[in-house]
């Protein structure tokens, strides 16, 4: 019996959430949590292999391997937009919409990037 497990790392905090967790027979096929955590207000892009598991396909049958697997969910870009992307022009570091470049609603702020 093998454990697959996927797990969220906290960009802030880098600690490490369980998304889940199940343990399977060598040779089945497990399946792949969404990539949507409503409990962690999160939604990434994929899934990233960690130690050596085989890398995984949304799309295909992924099967047990005779191992423990973790995977770690891919979260967005989490540079753009922050920090050092908002230089040309440059007046006064932040600029008038931090985050917002070129948004279209000007003046909206404090929106949570996931």
């Amino acid at each position: 019996m093998y454990k697959v497990k996927f797990i969220y790392i906290d960009p802030f905090t880098q600690e490490e959430k369980l998304i889940n967790e199940e343990t399977y027979r060598f040779g089945v096929q497990f399946m792949i949590p969404s990539k949507s955590v409503w409990g962690l207000g999160v939604t990434g892009i994929g899934w990233k292999a960690l130690d050596g598991a085989p890398e995984i396909d949304e799309y295909a049958m992924n099967l047990v391997p005779a191992q423990n697997v973790t995977y770690e969910l891919i979260l967005p870009d989490e540079g753009s937009g922050e920090g050092g992307e908002g230089g040309e022009g440059g007046e006064g570091g932040e600029g008038e919409n931090p985050g917002f470049q070129g948004s279209q609603f000007p003046g909206l702020t404090g929106f949570i990037k996931f």
